[in-house]
C-alpha cells in the first residue's frame, strides 16, 4: 500500500542519514520503526 506522510524537512534529513549509516532505505528506517509498534 502506498501513503503520503508530511514530516518536517529535518526530520527526513535525518532519516536519510541514518538510513544511508544503517545501509538501508528510508522506506527501510520507516517499516522497521512500525513493525516495533
Amino acid at each position: 500500500m502506498k501513503t503520503t506522510v508530511e514530516i518536517p524537512d529535518s526530520l527526513l534529513a535525518e532519516a536519510k542519514r541514518l538510513a544511508a549509516q544503517q545501509r538501508t532505505t528510508v522506506r527501510g528506517l520507516i517499516e522497521q520503526a512500525l513493525r516495533r509498534l
